[in-house]
């Protein structure tokens, strides 16, 4: 950031992450070009429910 601002790099890329999302809902209300963009997610067909990702216990 060049506005001199210093915080954990976490924190900042939260920050980011979070303005992002911020901008593009505001803009879904007034672009229908902006909607549906983006990766679509689907559950596993593992069965079991249960996450396995790589930094996710498994219960």
């Amino acid at each position: 950031m060049g506005c001199g601002f210093e915080e954990n790099a976490d924190l900042v890329g939260a920050i980011n992450v979070l303005r992002a999302g911020h901008a593009r809902l505001a803009c879904a209300e007034t672009s229908p070009a902006v909607r549906g963009v983006g990766p679509r997610t689907h559950r596993s067909e593992s069965g079991d429910g249960r996450l396995n990702a790589v930094g996710i216990p498994v219960l």
